[in-house]
């Protein structure tokens, strides 16, 4: 299986790059840590 790169950032300007799974495009919404 080939991952794509992905990178999540948020509100304050942080940035994490990752691996990206599922339909490939580009998205907003909210992340939770709990």
């Amino acid at each position: 299986m080939i991952h794509d790169k992905a990178v999540l950032v948020l509100e304050n300007g942080s940035r994490f790059t990752g691996k990206a799974w599922g339909a490939r495009g580009e998205t907003f919404g909210e992340v939770v840590f709990s």
